[in-house]
C-alpha cells in the first residue's frame, strides 16, 4: 500500500534523495507492476486498471466491469491532504466540518481551535492535534508561522520532503511520483512561473535542510499542482483545499465527465455520474461544470496546459457562434461574462459589508445592471439565453441575496430561473442548487395569506408552493443519494429532512399517485408565474405510477 497520513512511518522501503534522478518520465501505465501496487491502496467496487489514456497522451484509469449511474467506483484515504489558509471550521487532520448541519452526529459542542504556534492549522480535538503533530505538523508549524498564506500544493511539497527525510516514503510511492506529468518545461518557459517555482524550491530547501537537492522540489512542486484534486465536501460548492492520491491522479479530464470526486470525512470517494461501460475510461471535470466553454478553456490551459476539444466544447462554441451570428462577437461575449461575475462579486461583498457600497446593496439596481450587461453582445432581436452561463449562477446568487434581505418573492423568481433553466438535472451541483431552491420555497411557503405577493393572481398559492417544495425536496433527496451515496452524511441529512417534512405533511404522501396528481398542476402554475417552460420543470423520478 502507498504510504498515507494514517500509516506514515510504517514503510519498510524508504525513498532517499539519491533515488530521485531527473531521468525521462515514464508513464505509469508502462509499469504494470507499479500500477497494481498502487491499485492495492484503494477499496474498489469494480475492478480497476491503469492503461494508456484515450483522452490524452499519458495514463488513464479504466473500469473492468460496467458501472451503473450513481454508484461508487472506489474510495481511498489519500496520501495527504492540506486545507487552504483561512479555513475556520474544518479540522486540518480529520476534515470534520464543525459548521456542517446536514446529517451526522450533533456538532453543537464541537469547534476547531487554531494551533497556538502557527495559528493556521486547526483541530477539532486534542487527539487530532496530537496525531497531526507527530505525523506532519511538527515539521510544518514553523513554516506556517513564517508563511501563513502558503498555497496548499506548496505545503504538500514541504510535507513530502519532510517525509522523505524521516523515511516515511515507500519506494513504490517515490517511483509513482516520478511517473506523474509535471509540466516542468511549461513552467520553466514562463518567466513568472519559473520565478515562482524557484522561490518555492528555495523555500523548501531552506525549511527542510540545505542538503536537499533543488531538483526534488523543482519536479515535485509542479507535479503536485497538476495531479492533486480539489478538496470538496458534498455540501460545499468551492474547494477548501487539495489532496493527493496516485490512483486518483490517473483520472483524466472531460467537460462532460462520467464520474466525480468528493470527500466524506478524510476519505476520497469516486462515484459515477452516468453509466460507464466495461473497459471505459473514468473521467472527471477539472473545472467547475457550470463554467462556460471559454472560461473552461482558459482555466485548463493555464493550470493544466492543454486545450479541450470534447463534444460539449464544440457544441457550446457552435451554439454561441450561431447565436451571435459573428465569431468576432465571441470576445464581447466573454467580456460580458466577466462583467456579470464582477457585478455579482460586488453585490456579495456589499451584502457582507453593509454601508460600503450602498448601490450594490439595492438588488433591484443590481438586476438593472445585469440586464444592461446581458443585452450588450447581442443584436436587438436576440437576447442572452437563460440557460447560458454565467447567468444561471448569477440568478441563484441573486436569489440567495434577496432571501438574506427578507424578500422571498424576488428570491424565488431568481432561484427558480437559475436552477430550472440549467440543463443539468443531476450530479452534485444540481443537488446543491436545488437545496437553495428548497430553502427559498420553504420561506415563501410560510408567507401569511395577507402578504402582498398573493395580490398577484398569477402567483402560486401557499398550498401550491408547499406541494412543489415537497416534490422538489423528494427529487433532491433521490439525486443526493445517487450523487454521494446513501451512507454519505450530507445525503443522509437531505433524506432525513425529507422524512421529517413528509411525516408532518397533511394529505397524500410525497411520491404517491395522489400526491403526483397535486404536484403536476402546482408546478405548472409556479412555472407559468416565473416564466419557465414546463419542459424545464422537475420530474420526480421515483414517484409511484
Amino acid at each position: 500500500m502507498a504510504t498515507t497520513e494514517n500509516d506514515a512511518g510504517n514503510a519498510a522501503d524508504h525513498w532517499t534523495d539519491d533515488d530521485f534522478t531527473p531521468s525521462p518520465r515514464v508513464a505509469l501505465h508502462e509499469n504494470q507492476k507499479l500500477c497494481k501496487k498502487n491499485l492495492e491502496s484503494v477499496v474498489w467496487c469494480v475492478p480497476l486498471e491503469i492503461w494508456q489514456s484515450n483522452v490524452c497522451m499519458g495514463s488513464g484509469l479504466f473500469v473492468g466491469a460496467e458501472v451503473p449511474a450513481g454508484r461508487e467506483i472506489y474510495h481511498v484515504n489519500p496520501t495527504m491532504h492540506v486545507l487552504d489558509a483561512g479555513n475556520a471550521s474544518i479540522c486540518s487532520h480529520c476534515l470534520t466540518d464543525t459548521q456542517e448541519v446536514m446529517g451526522g452526529a450533533s456538532k453543537a459542542n464541537l469547534e476547531t481551535k487554531a494551533c497556538a504556534s502557527c495559528r493556521v492549522a486547526r483541530f477539532c480535538s486534542k487527539k487530532c492535534q496530537k496525531t497531526a503533530w507527530h505525523r506532519y505538523h511538527k515539521d510544518e508549524c514553523k513554516i506556517l508561522q513564517r508563511a501563513p498564506g502558503m498555497m496548499a500544493q506548496n505545503l504538500m511539497t514541504h510535507r513530502l520532503i519532510f517525509w522523505q527525510q524521516r523515511g516515511f516514503i515507500e519506494t513504490s510511492l517515490a517511483e509513482s511520483l516520478m511517473c506523474l506529468e509535471d509540466h516542468f518545461d511549461e513552467y520553466s518557459k514562463d518567466p513568472d512561473r519559473a520565478t515562482e517555482l524557484m522561490d518555492m524550491a528555495m523555500a523548501v530547501r531552506e525549511a527542510t535542510g540545505s542538503r536537499v537537492s533543488l531538483k526534488v522540489p523543482w519536479r515535485l512542486g509542479p507535479a503536485l499542482r497538476t495531479n492533486c484534486v480539489p478538496l470538496r465536501s458534498p455540501s460545499k460548492r468551492d474547494p477548501v483545499g487539495y489532496a493527493f492520491d496516485v490512483v486518483t491522479a490517473m483520472i483524466n479530464h472531460s467537460c462532460d465527465p462520467n464520474a466525480h470526486v468528493f470527500f466524506e470525512g478524510d476519505q476520497l470517494r469516486v462515484r459515477s455520474l452516468k453509466k460507464i461501460a466495461a473497459g471505459e475510461e473514468i473521467t472527471v471535470s477539472y473545472t467547475p461544470p457550470m463554467l462556460n466553454v471559454a472560461s473552461r478553456k482558459v482555466l485548463l490551459d493555464h493550470q493544466y496546459f492543454f486545450d479541450c476539444y470534447c463534444n460539449r466544447c464544440r457544441t457550446e462554441l457552435k451554439e454561441q457562434c450561431d447565436l451571435l451570428g459573428d465569431t468576432k462577437q465571441l470576445r464581447a461575449l466573454q467580456q460580458a461574462r466577466g462583467e456579470i461575475l464582477a457585478l455579482m462579486n460586488s453585490a456579495v461583498r456589499a451584502s457582507k459589508y453593509r454601508g460600503v457600497n450602498p448601490d450594490y446593496e439595492n438588488l433591484a439596481n443590481v438586476e438593472t445592471k445585469l440586464r444592461t450587461i446581458l443585452a450588450g453582445p447581442f443584436s436587438p432581436n436576440k437576447s442572452w439565453p437563460e440557460s447560458m452561463e454565467p447567468l444561471p449562477c448569477a440568478r441563484l446568487s441573486l436569489g440567495m441575496l434577496y432571501l438574506a434581505q427578507g424578500l422571498p418573492v424576488p428570491a424565488l423568481r431568481n432561484v427558480l430561473k437559475g436552477a430550472l433553466f440549467n440543463s443539468r438535472k443531476d450530479g452534485p451541483e444540481f443537488v446543491n442548487e436545488m437545496m437553495d431552491v428548497v430553502t427559498v420555497l420553504m420561506v415563501a411557503g410560510s408567507l401569511p395569506p395577507e402578504a402582498p405577493a398573493f395580490e398577484d393572481k398569477s402567483f402560486p398559492s401557499v398550498e401550491d408552493i408547499r406541494t412543489v417544495t415537497y416534490g422538489y425536496l423528494l427529487e433532491t433527496a433521490h439525486k443526493a443519494a445517487a450523487a454521494f451515496g446513501y451512507d454519505a452524511e450530507y445525503a443522509k441529512g437531505v433524506i432525513d429532512m425529507m422524512s421529517v417534512m413528509a411525516a408532518k405533511k397533511p394529505g397524500p404522501e410525497p411520491g404517491s399517485k395522489e400526491f403526483m396528481g397535486e404536484y403536476g398542476p402546482a408546478q405548472r402554475k409556479m412555472l407559468a408565474w416565473v416564466g419557465v417552460p414546463e419542459e424545464n420543470g422537475i420530474v420526480i423520478t421515483n414517484a409511484q405510477k
